[in-house]
């Protein structure tokens, strides 16, 4: 019984390990925020349509004082043609076009895709979208006037110092309708501060500014081994934060001001957020946009999300990689954009164990990064923190393994005497005799002095790696430093799978071995089928991280290895105290 137990509860995890690792769960539903939405707000949400970027009437808490009655329109303001304004920095290239004053690139010069194409941020579904989207768009809820916006054709006016480059965009149609836009990028960071106005009939009109749809070079989900995504809406909260999947998103997401500290659309390593420009100010109103992407015509249409923040402040902008240090210097929690808390691999008991996941994962990713700065290549490091998980775990599943192979041990030897209980009531029927041959069974083994259930302790390793496990994965697919790391040989990416599948083979062998090591000899025909059915979870391993980050397999690989050696030692020290007994007994 106990044996089918231990079974059970190891064939369990694995199935679900990987079935949830084949087909991850969706990110938990957002909370509302607290203390729920403003009357007013929620109004407005409901006579919103679906998919709309903003409320169809202007939020009154937000309406600007009028301009004086007979204030004289702004002369027609307008270039003549499209034209392109570049703003460099050390760290990005900024590629706008006066026709909406968009952003058509955000290309970033420290990061390639497809073997060293510069990675640009606006995503390839700007543009392809309902409702129409793109980076650095004004929107105001007023069709006409957004019609307007997104075709005129800005005057634009560049410049440059020591701290880094702007360009200002005016437009005006000579009738009361006026728009002015400008982006200040700073030199050494990835921050910009926009600032944004709209006027309509000579009165100020609140407007929105847009990030997305999208984020990225990935148009379709699933690119990457599915680690990669078309970029999630994630919004800041006092102590938490957020996540909302585009696929999830069927009506566009409002924030009412001052219940966020920031907003951004993210994907696996880079993010695009705002913020208010002065620290001290409120965030004002934010909405997250279902936006439907078609990615070719005929193809399948893909959700998207967009990032519209009000623009009735100045707004900081930063779009580039999700690097630990530098977001942590900002103030609001920024550093949780770096997701190292995923319960993945976890499903029902994740959520209680995310804050010791994300605790383990800054410990794998400080030590792996300490190390890194020392001189040792990426996957050395992974090499050495596996040793140092396996040192530090080594007492526990010594005494554990020890205490579960002796168990095994002493109940082969009194399985004769068991399975002559069972052929006594073999043929008798009824609850009152299997309740009777149970406790026989419980007797003998009490007489021997055997704890059945000290075998389940084996569990307690796995139990142990499956959080260490889920850690190092979130290190692996969310730290920018491991992005296209390389270890030796074939494998250049440690954040990716291996193009060859050897280590997830080599992986699997070792696992196997370690099982065959672990199990003890028997000769009843019951226990070999379970020992053989144990053998499957090597198989099943083997397949699953198939299309894991090769630093992951290479991490589970060196600790079979390791746990191989120990295994010696286990089974070493179970027949000596084994043997001891009986010379006692004796």
């Amino acid at each position: 019984m106990e044996k089918r137990v231990l079974l059970a509860t190891a064939l369990a995890f694995a199935v679900i390990f990987i079935w949830y690792s084949m087909f991850p769960a969706q990110p938990r539903p957002a909370a509302a925020p607290a203390g729920g939405a403003p009357a007013e707000t929620a109004a407005q949400s409901a006579a919103a349509p679906a998919g709309s970027v903003v409320p169809a009437a202007p939020a009154a808490t937000r309406t600007a004082a009028p301009a004086p009655t007979g204030a004289p329109a702004a002369p027609a303001q307008a270039a003549a043609g499209e034209e392109r304004v570049t703003l460099e920095t050390d760290l990005a290239v900024i590629v706008l076009t006066n026709r909406g004053a968009r952003a058509q690139s955000w290309t970033l010069k420290n990061f390639t895709v497809n073997g060293g194409t510069p990675l640009d941020l606006v995503s390839p579904a700007a543009g392809k979208g309902t409702p129409d989207l793109r980076p650095l768009d004004l929107v105001t809820g007023q069709k006409d006037l957004d019609e307007a916006l997104t075709s005129a054709l800005f005057v634009a006016e560049r410049s440059s110092d020591g701290t880094g480059e702007s360009v200002s965009f005016r437009w005006s149609d000579g009738a009361g309708t006026a728009a002015e836009k400008t982006l200040a990028c700073t030199r050494d960071d990835y921050a910009c501060t926009v600032t944004a106005s709209v006027m309509r009939s000579g009165r100020p009109v609140p407007v929105y500014l847009v990030w997305g749809p999208g984020i990225g070079p990935t148009v379709k989900p699933g690119g990457g081994g599915g680690l990669d995504h078309v970029g999630f809406g994630v919004v800041g909260l006092a102590d938490s934060s957020e996540i909302h999947d585009p696929a999830r998103l069927t009506e566009a997401q409002s924030f009412a001001a001052g219940t966020t500290t920031w907003a951004a659309v993210d994907e696996r390593y880079f993010t695009a957020f705002m913020r208010p420009a002065a620290a001290a100010d409120t965030m004002p109103e934010t909405r997250l946009v279902p936006v439907s992407v078609l990615p070719e015509p005929g193809g399948e249409v893909v959700p998207h999300l967009a990032l519209a923040v009000a623009a009735d402040k100045p707004l900081l902008l930063w779009a580039g990689p999700k690097e630990w240090d530098r977001l942590k210097a900002m103030p609001g929690g920024l550093y949780r954009l770096v997701n190292l808390g995923r319960p993945v691999f976890l499903p029902l008991i994740g959520p209680l164990l995310e804050p010791v996941i994300e605790l383990l994962a800054r410990g794998f990713y400080f030590a792996l990064r300490w190390l890194h700065e020392h001189g040792i290549n990426w996957g050395i490091a992974i090499i050495l923190v596996t040793f140092g998980i396996r040192l530090v775990f080594f007492p526990i599943m010594q005494r554990t393994m020890v205490k579960m192979r002796q168990t095994q041990q002493r109940m082969q030897a009194v399985q004769p005497k068991a399975n002559a209980i069972k052929a006594r009531y073999a043929k008798i029927k009824g609850a009152d005799a299997r309740t009777k041959m149970n406790q026989e069974i419980m007797e003998l083994y009490q007489k021997e002095g055997i704890n059945p259930f000290s075998s389940l302790s084996g569990c307690l390793p796995l139990l142990l790696q499956l959080p260490i496990l889920a850690a190092f994965y979130n290190v692996l697919t969310a730290s920018i430093e491991l992005r296209h790391a390389p270890f030796f040989g074939w494998i250049t990416d440690l954040s990716a799978k291996d193009p060859y599948y050897i280590t997830p083979l080599l992986m699997g062998a070792t696992m196997f071995l370690q099982q065959k090591m672990a199990m003890t000899k028997t000769t009843d025909p019951q226990m070999r089928t379970q020992q053989r059915m144990m053998l499957i979870m090597p198989v099943m391993f083997t397949v699953f991280f198939m299309n894991l980050p090769s630093g992951l397999t290479l991490y589970w690989f060196v600790s079979n290895l390791l746990q191989i050696g120990q295994q010696v030692l286990i089974n070493r020290q179970a027949d000596r105290v084994l043997a001891a007994g009986q010379t006692r007994t004796a």
